[in-house]
């Protein structure tokens, strides 16, 4: 055991696989950054168009599952462990969102569910799945689940209180108004 190693590590992992479990720091965050933006920019695209937002969704699922999936073997890895069992649990963990997104898009075609809907509940399932997949193998994978659901509820938010906020913005460009020409006026007289 050399001086860096912490009492009753395994000496068969080597000091490579170790640091490969570590927080690989910038590289992560940046890829919690680009999932959480690939998230709401699939709530527009699926606005636009349902069709486009159901193989928008598709391809996200992959693509979360593979950074998951990527942390997941590294600290498996990094302990000496087997691939088997985590790669067998990242894949259904996955898969389970591929049926719900299915599932989701269903209930569209069979006109259960609004096209426009379709997009914050599959990112809302997104969000869960993400946050559940941060769970069990690294707390900033949650943290995209929370935000990828703090987006969901700014949308809800937004579309819920946007006719209060254009109404105020409007009184208030009207009022800018008023007092700008009552304060031209005065300057006339």
């Amino acid at each position: 055991m050399s001086d860096g190693e912490a009492p009753g590590a395994n000496p068969a992992v080597s000091g490579a696989a170790r640091r490969a479990g570590a927080s690989p720091g910038r590289r992560i965050e940046f890829l919690i950054v680009g999932l959480v933006i690939l998230g709401a920019l699939g709530v527009g695209v699926t606005n636009y168009s349902p069709l486009w937002g159901f193989r928008y969704w598709v391809a996200m699922v992959p693509v979360f599952g593979a950074v998951c999936g990527t942390v997941s073997w590294a600290r498996v890895r990094a302990r000496g462990e087997t691939l088997t069992g985590p790669v067998r649990r990242q894949a259904l963990h996955w898969l389970g969102l591929l049926a719900a997104v299915g599932l989701i898009y269903l209930l569209t075609e069979a006109g259960r569910m609004a096209d426009t809907a379709a997009g914050p509940v599959a990112l809302l399932c997104l969000a869960l799945t993400t946050f559940l997949a941060g769970v069990h193998t690294d707390w900033r994978i949650s943290l995209v689940g929370g935000l990828l659901g703090g987006v969901v509820l700014a949308l809800a938010l937004v579309e819920y209180f946007a006719w209060i906020l254009l109404s105020l913005a409007a009184a208030a460009a009207l009022l800018a108004v008023w007092v700008w020409r009552r304060s031209a006026g005065a300057k006339a007289q």
